[in-house]
């Protein structure tokens, strides 16, 4: 293959990079697992995905060579150039975790207490949804009767009345904005 035709393979206009790296993202998005099965199924199928959107990728413009030795050099090019791409998106995304990982850990090795009222307000906010939501588990008919019942538990001992919110100064402005859609009030 002469220069240009190797600089092509690296043309976004030219070769469909955008597609590939969106497919690659997808394939690591759909790899997830929830537990450790899911996550070596997803291992797996991450793989399998990635063997796959090589082998299309490298069919990229392969009409534009005639003959069987320059288009097994294309091939070869966009081969390599996949494998380089798939490797560095993986070492950013290694790198990203890690970092996003030590900074989570910072975050929790330190103290915090809410500087102002919104924050007060929206964590209070939030904590009061989630016990929104624990009360609707509670009633589904799927839920267990274990975690139903620690449900039941957490709910009893994390509701107070408005009236008890109020006494105790909680930042209830939220929550009463949005009693019609009967939040809890937390303790």
């Amino acid at each position: 293959l002469t220069a240009k035709e190797i600089d092509k393979a690296l043309d976004p206009d030219y070769i469909p990079w955008c597609k590939f790296h969106t497919d690659l993202v997808q394939s690591v998005a759909d790899a997830r697992g929830k537990s450790k099965t899911g996550a070596a199924r997803g291992s797996v199928l991450h793989m399998n995905t990635k063997v796959f959107l090589k082998k299309k990728f490298c069919e990229s413009q392969i009409k534009d060579f005639d003959t069987t030795d320059k288009q097994d050099a294309w091939r070869s090019v966009l081969q390599s150039f996949a494998c380089i791409y798939i490797e560095e998106l993986e070492n950013n995304a290694d790198k990203v975790r890690d970092e996003l990982s030590n900074k989570i850990d910072d975050i929790l090795a330190t103290s915090w207490t809410p500087v102002d009222k919104i924050h007060g307000e929206c964590i209070y906010f939030i904590v009061g949804a989630m016990i929104k939501a624990a009360n609707d588990k509670i009633v589904q008919q799927n839920t267990t009767d274990t975690l139903r019942e620690s449900l039941r538990s957490l709910v009893k001992l994390q509701t107070s009345t408005k009236e008890e919110a109020i006494e105790a100064e909680a930042p209830t402005r939220r929550v009463e904005r949005r009693e019609a859609v009967s939040l809890n009030y937390a303790s």
